[in-house]
């Protein structure tokens, strides 16, 4: 007979809930300074909900037709804190290897720096000579980086065997791990053409003069000084702000440093908006999954609309001369960063991390010329719910679609369409997804492929 701990699901749920709180404030403090965190246990008061004990008691337990949502997510949930519990070592020897000055600065002044600065100026930097010289850096610090990555890769294939699993992408996504990277191989296939047509009309050879020019510099007109909560509420209207976003927005937005700042903060925003979606009087476990993937397909979709030239015209009021070129530089920014994307998942997999013959490749693919072979393991470097951030883009495109078809272009300033974003949060899945069709993800990147296409073309 299961333990009465077990059986009260709600409990167990609050506890999960505490814990999955604790460990990502863990993470927060780990990636600033893991000093300040290195004798610190974000299980202590939680262990009994990152425990293979409970997680087998639990899958014993025969739950009720009502419970079974509730079941089914405590599982997934304590089966992603074990995972956390037993690779934090690894976790933290990442969060100390990108931290560690192991890498050598060659601008004014020269200075050791680390791979999370190097990589942080990289994507700041308006010049191709100063790109060259960060991406240089955190070359010299990536060995220590990547090689942390392979050991924690290494670590996260083990923890999944002992709970059973083929490979760890398997807990996270409905799709099983060659379905993904085929799907990535299909996008990257599907944008091969039109890439080499607009990275030429760029004229952008290189990873660091890529970069540069993704920035989308010459595309300002509409944007504020400042990235704020506020500014995105007041663009998208009434709507957005009936649901309670800002408190779920809780890190600090970035100083913008180009026009793809606001892109990637309209990703962030529109992730905000899922969490926001889900009503607060459901258990945690029903309404936030470890692996998000329905936070990602949202948060895609509303940072697609920095490549949508109604959003620049409804949203921000620009000229539609100033709509259609800003859109299309921020299309190009898109597909520099969805092809990364790719590029992440396909260098990533735990199970067969970042191969040699496949870095080289990839590397002139995606960004015009050979990588640095001190980056290998280390850029383009997967997040570790990689598979969920990636079906959710992929998943994206349809979700786009069914609010523009049902709310018009414009519907992010629709207060019906945000009353169907809204909807999106009560939404709770009963057990293990059911098995996609074969060939569902490549239809969808193919089709992601046709959009950029149409954008850019």
């Amino acid at each position: 007979m299961a333990s009465p701990a077990i059986q009260d699901l709600f409990a167990l749920d609050r506890d999960v809930a505490r814990a999955a709180q604790a460990l990502a404030k863990h993470r927060a403090r780990l990636e600033a300074d893991p000093a300040s965190v290195a004798v610190e246990d974000p299980f202590f008061s939680y262990r009994h909900v990152a425990s293979r004990t409970t997680w087998h008691a639990l899958k014993e337990l025969a739950p009720s037709a009502v419970d079974r949502p509730l079941h089914a997510g405590l599982l997934r949930w304590i089966e992603a804190l074990i995972e956390a519990r037993v690779g934090l070592p690894e976790e933290t020897a990442l969060a100390e290897a990108k931290l560690a000055p192991e890498g050598r600065f060659e601008g004014s002044p020269p200075e050791h720096v680390s791979f999370a600065r190097a990589m942080r100026e990289l994507g700041t930097v308006p010049r191709t000579v100063e790109a060259r010289l960060w991406l240089a850096a955190a070359a010299g610090a990536g060995e220590g980086v990547a090689s942390a990555r392979r050991l924690r890769a290494s670590k996260r294939v083990e923890i999944a065997a002992r709970m059973g699993r083929a490979h760890p992408w398997e807990a996270m996504v409905a799709y099983a791990p060659a379905a993904l990277r085929a799907s990535a191989n299909a996008f990257l296939d599907a944008t091969e053409e039109i890439a080499r047509a607009v990275w030429k009309e760029a004229i952008a050879d290189g990873a660091a003069a890529r970069i540069v020019v993704a920035g989308a510099r010459e595309a300002g007109d509409g944007w504020p000084a400042r990235i704020t909560t506020e500014f995105f509420l007041d663009v998208f209207g009434d709507g957005a702000r009936r649901l309670p976003i800002a408190p779920r927005l809780v890190r600090r937005w970035p100083q913008p440093a180009s026009a793809a700042s606001f892109a990637r903060a309209l990703t962030d925003f529109g992730f905000a908006v899922r969490v926001a979606a889900a009503p607060s009087a459901l258990p945690f476990v029903l309404v936030r999954d470890p692996a998000f993937v329905s936070g990602y397909r949202v948060a895609s979709a509303f940072g697609g609309l920095a490549a949508d030239p109604t959003f620049y015209l409804k949203g921000l009021r620009t000229s539609r001369r100033a709509a259609l070129g800003q859109a299309r530089a921020l299309a190009r920014t898109t597909l520099l960063e969805a092809r990364t994307n790719a590029t992440r998942l396909l260098l990533g997999d735990d199970a067969m991390f970042a191969p040699r013959d496949r870095f080289e490749e990839l590397g002139t693919r995606v960004f015009g010329g050979a990588l640095d072979p001190r980056l290998r393991g280390a850029f383009p470097a997967a997040r570790d719910d990689e598979p969920a951030r990636w079906v959710g883009l992929l998943e994206a495109l349809a979700l786009r679609d069914a609010l523009r078809a049902q709310f018009d272009d414009d519907w992010f300033r629709n207060p019906r369409a945000w009353s169907h974003l809204e909807g999106l949060g009560t939404h709770v899945a009963e057990g293990e997804p059911p098995a996609p069709p074969p060939g569902a993800l490549d239809a969808s990147a193919e089709a992601l492929g046709r959009a950029f296409e149409e954008a850019l073309g």
